[in-house]
């Protein structure tokens, strides 16, 4: 069977149109996640905490902290929300 240019550039499409619907729905989440971080960050919860919750680094937060107009994150022992207890 021989392949045609219609194929290939059909395939290409398609796989185009998959990869948007893929991308659209990772920034969304990724928004919620960043939303979400932030969130800890305002109820006083540690970069370091906050990453190991989320996979984020904890400059990456404080990035997203900056950007956000936030406060410097608190220093100190953790919180019990924090140590999950």
């Amino acid at each position: 069977m021989r392949v045609t240019t219609a194929d290939v550039g059909e395939q290409l499409a398609t796989r185009a149109r998959a990869y948007q619907a893929t991308l659209a729905e990772h920034e969304r989440a990724r928004d919620a996640l960043h939303a979400a971080a932030l969130a800890a960050w305002r109820a006083g919860w540690r970069p370091a905490t906050i990453s190991e919750r989320t996979g984020l680094t904890a400059s990456y937060l404080r990035k997203l902290a900056r950007e956000a107009g936030l406060p410097a994150a608190p220093t100190g022992r953790r919180t019990r929300a924090e140590r999950g207890v």
